[in-house]
């Protein structure tokens, strides 16, 4: 079994998912385009239940793309914030 170090970066227009190995090395990566909303102008906000899904579809989708089956963490628990 090898170790791969997960990466997700949440930008303005696309919602990335990376895989890279132990020396760093990119494996693979897939995005999602995101959703903004704008309720006035000149605001801008994110549905985060939306977001927590598409997270998931991201990294589902890395997996599949890479013969993933799994993801495990080795710590005690997650950090959530809000």
């Amino acid at each position: 079994m090898s170790n791969y170090w997960l990466g997700l970066d949440c930008g303005g227009s696309w919602l990335k998912a990376g895989l890279y190995d132990g020396a760093g090395r990119e494996v693979a990566v897939q995005r999602l385009p995101l959703h903004a909303l704008s309720p006035q102008p000149g605001w801008v906000e994110r549905d985060m239940t939306e977001l927590w899904q598409q997270c998931g579809s991201v990294i589902s989708k890395l997996l599949a793309h890479t013969g993933g089956e799994r993801l495990t963490n080795p710590r005690s628990g997650y950090f959530r914030s809000g």
